[in-house]
């Protein structure tokens, strides 16, 4: 059917054609461009009201899109939760990681490209500082703390190295003392990797007076043995000597004579220094077979 120019122009515009759901979308309306913190001007200028004052931002020269303060509110999302984090991991941050972070947030919060409650921001930023600032002193007793507690655990095993150095050598147990001391070493490391650095001359000298006590250590047990060794020789050879003394009495039959002879070399055993336990008892089997035979 032919449709008149009138009936043409009665036809409504969605009804117009297809071809319209293909365009690109429609620039931002008037009403899309209301925001309680920021407007747009007829040239695509994009202001933020800044603490009662208007500053421009960003702008859109080729036309507002449909969400024009979309990508400013993110902005200020973003510098919102930056400070949030900050605010949570106050109690956990050193002194220079709370002075680093809380700069970046001050120059981030000053004059930024965003959307939102800037001021209210900044305040919040402030209050932080305050926060950060009886943190910082916190933190700074807690190192204090942590340091002399170090010390005092370093001091205990120095202290506890001299004490088994200061031992009377005849009454140490060498093979116990001598695993003390390494364990004691090993307390050294895991407090020197884990616990607070001390400051360098308090380390060096505790160092010192540490690895003073384990090279005495070594040299006591090497002059205690090597004395040892020589006593223990010197033992088996006056026993020796007594022992061929009691065997050439062993075939006399001079009865009297040789049974005082007997009891005067059993004097001079008992006085005689030790030998090795081992080496003793042997020649003690020595000696009584020979006064046995007489």
């Amino acid at each position: 059917m032919t449709t008149t120019p009138n009936e043409q122009a009665n036809v409504p515009a969605t009804d117009a054609g297809s071809t319209a759901t293909n365009e690109a979308p429609a620039a931002a309306s008037a009403s899309a461009l209301v925001h309680e913190f920021a407007r747009i001007d007829e040239n695509g200028s994009v202001y933020v009201i800044d603490a009662g004052v208007e500053r421009e931002i960003g702008g859109y020269p080729e036309g507002a899109p449909a969400e024009p303060f979309a990508l400013y509110e993110r902005r200020f999302a973003d510098l919102e939760a930056t400070v949030k984090l900050f605010e949570d991991r106050l109690a956990t941050l050193s002194p220079k990681d709370i002075d680093q972070t809380l700069a970046t947030i001050v120059e981030a919060v000053r004059e930024p490209a965003a959307i939102g409650d800037l001021q209210g921001l900044r305040d919040r930023v402030e209050a932080v500082k305050a926060r950060a600032e009886v943190r910082k002193e916190e933190a700074k007793a807690e190192r204090k703390a942590a340091r002399e507690e170090a010390l005092a655990q370093r001091t205990r095993v120095v202290e506890q190295a001299e004490a088994i150095v200061e031992q009377d050598p005849e009454k140490t147990h060498w093979k116990q003392s001598g695993q003390t001391l390494r364990e004691l070493l090993d307390e050294w490391k895991t407090l020197q990797r884990k616990g607070p650095r001390l400051d360098k001359a308090t380390e060096d000298e505790l160092w010192k007076r540490f690895s003073s006590a384990r090279t005495q250590f070594d040299r006591h047990r090497r002059q205690y043995f090597s004395a040892l060794d020589q006593a223990q020789s010197e033992a088996k050879r006056v026993k020796e000597a007594l022992i061929a003394e009691a065997e050439a009495l062993s075939s006399s039959t001079d009865w009297g004579a040789t049974s005082g002879a007997y009891r005067e070399l059993m004097n001079r055993w008992k006085a005689a220094p030790r030998a090795s336990r081992k080496e003793d008892d042997a020649l003690w089997a020595r000696f009584r077979a020979a006064q046995q035979v007489f």
